[in-house]
């Protein structure tokens, strides 16, 4: 298709709707927010020419045209964190799959009517649910018993759902290992969770070895087990020193639970990802931007291992820190993503069927397409977060205090204007762009400036989610409007104190570096015991006093 859906997530949720303009290089077509949501995005694509879909993980579907730059569709289940949605293989129907309500929902994709509605007569788990075909859906159910562990099969025709236990259930309750599906092949993939085996390799060293499982889709029996990497004493912890105490917690069994649990932890810290190429082999990534080619039928390529990341020439296994994992297996390259950075990995086809047991990398950051983007788009996209206020056609004098007014009105409904945990000011007046930190430390100076400044505040105080709401990630929200007012008088350090008792105190930053060293400076000789007194008055009060009394200097 010509088009390509991606979603970013800045605080809140926005869309960029992306045009091909030539191989690797697209425009930007389109690009709004997703006004009151947060979530993270599980689906976002097209499924004809001009439509595409977004999902969120509660279940948020909206369904966009893009030659009318509208929502055609909007259904949101509130499915609550594991609902899943999947486009059919003709693009005709869409499979929602909604979390905790046992619910699974077919829509329309021409007229956008409900198809069909089923209520399944067990609970499972919608994060894992894949959708095989128009009879066949499977879930994933990750249970750590041997009976309860295994596929949920639903045949959304005659309504009939099955299980199928699986042995190996995984030891990791809080975060399992999805199982990776090929339809084609009509297999899945994930780690064997069981115990691990211990041996001695060609050079007489111990080593610990890791697997995977194969098994079948109509059966869901397991076809085979495959080693996929040994791994010696010195390479099983990210810090030398960690290495000998896991391998004898991996050695004793004494206590099953501690046992398990140590098992668990190697496979999730080591096991990055799984994926299918076009030819029907597997790609697994291990952590340090380690990759190897596993056939179905258990032949391993040398293990591709990070030697130089960006220049930086650690040397290979030196990389423990790299939490890369497969993004794009292309025919000589493969793309690793950590985070939303991207990193490339050439490789040949005779590497793939060399002898060698390691091929040392050089892996460069990369971009998996290029975006042609105005500087008027780049600003759009960055005011997705923002809440701009635009009092351009206002004399400059006058606008400040039109512009705080305006935020006056807008903080009384944070709820409506915030985007996710992002609360930040941009203001358009005569001067051009002002945001936070610039716009109020001007309009403080303006006749009636600041009394508005601390009705602005006070409706921030007020708010019942003020302590997750942030300009960036140091900044808490109208952090620089506190201490512009702080700066002005001493009448207003209450409202300082009780600003600080609103905010988030494990993830600030900037005010316990600069307003309470303001206070300090400015009002603690004459005023020091008071600020003292309700500071300790606060929730982490004898943190606030520790911070004011130690760490600020006069």
């Amino acid at each position: 298709m010509k088009y390509l859906i991606e979603t970013k997530r800045d605080g809140g949720n926005h869309v960029q709707v992306l045009k091909k303009h030539k191989e690797n290089h697209y425009t930007l077509a389109w690009t709004f927010a997703l006004k009151g949501d947060s979530a993270p995005i599980v689906l976002a694509e097209m499924y004809n020419d001009d439509c595409f879909v977004i999902g969120n993980w509660n279940g948020w579907i909206r369904i966009y045209s893009i030659s009318k730059k509208e929502l055609i569709f909007e259904k949101n289940y509130e499915g609550k964190i594991n609902t899943r949605a999947q486009i059919s293989e003709d693009k005709t129907k869409l499979y929602v799959s909604v979390g905790r309500t046992m619910t699974m929902e077919i829509i329309s994709l021409i007229d956008f009517s409900i198809l069909k509605t089923i209520e399944l007569s067990e609970y499972v788990e919608s994060q894992f649910f894949t959708l095989i075909n128009e009879e066949k859906i499977i879930y994933y159910e990750p249970d750590s018993y041997d009976d309860t562990h295994g596929f949920y099969v639903l045949n959304p025709v005659s309504e009939e759902l099955k299980f199928f236990p699986v042995k190996y259930p995984q030891w990791d309750d809080l975060e399992p290992f999805n199982p990776v599906i090929n339809v084609q092949q009509n297999v899945g993939v994930m780690p064997l969770t069981d115990d691990i085996e211990i041996k001695k390799n060609e050079e007489g060293v111990s080593v610990f070895v890791l697997k995977i499982m194969v098994f079948d889709l109509d059966t869901f029996e397991i076809t085979n087990i495959i080693p996929i990497r040994e791994l010696s004493v010195e390479h099983l912890g990210y810090k030398e020193n960690d290495n000998e105490k896991i391998a004898e917690e991996l050695k004793t069994k004494e206590d099953e639970e501690e046992y398990q649990e140590a098992v668990a932890k190697l496979i999730n810290d080591h096991i990055y990802s799984i994926v299918f190429d076009d030819n029907g082999s597997l790609w697994i990534s291990f952590r340090g931007g380690i990759v190897r080619n596993v056939t179905l039928e258990g032949t391993l390529s040398p293990l591709l291992a990070t030697e130089s990341l960006n220049d930086n020439d650690s040397g290979v296994f030196k990389h423990p820190y790299f939490h890369s994992r497969i993004y794009k297996v292309k025919e000589d390259t493969i793309i690793l993503r950590e985070h939303s950075e991207t990193y490339k990995m050439p490789y040949s086809k005779e590497e793939l069927k060399s002898t060698q047991k390691v091929i040392a990398k050089k892996v460069m950051s990369t971009k998996p397409y290029e975006i042609i983007i105005s500087t008027e788009e780049e600003q759009v996209i960055e005011e997705h977060k923002m809440v701009v206020v635009d009092v351009s056609d206002v004399d400059l004098e006058l606008s400040y205090i039109a512009a705080l007014d305006e935020i006056i009105k807008l903080t009384t409904a944070i709820d409506d204007i915030r985007s996710g945990h992002v609360l930040q000011f941009r203001v358009k007046n005569s001067n051009g762009v002002e945001d936070d930190e610039v716009f109020f430390n001007k309009a403080i100076q303006v006749k009636g400036g600041e009394e508005r400044i601390v009705k602005i505040i006070e409706n921030f105080v007020a708010y019942k989610d003020s302590a997750r709401l942030y300009s960036d990630y140091e900044v808490t929200a109208l952090a620089h409007a506190m201490y512009a007012l702080a700066d002005t008088s001493e009448k207003h350090i209450d409202l300082a104190i009780q600003y600080l008792g609103a905010i988030d105190f494990d993830h600030d930053v900037f005010n316990r570096e600069s307003l309470l060293q303001l206070l300090k400076e400015k009002y603690h000789k004459e005023y020091g015991d008071q600020i003292v007194e309700k500071l300790s008055q606060l929730e982490f009060g004898e943190s606030w006093v520790e911070d004011y009394t130690e760490n600020c200097l006069v």
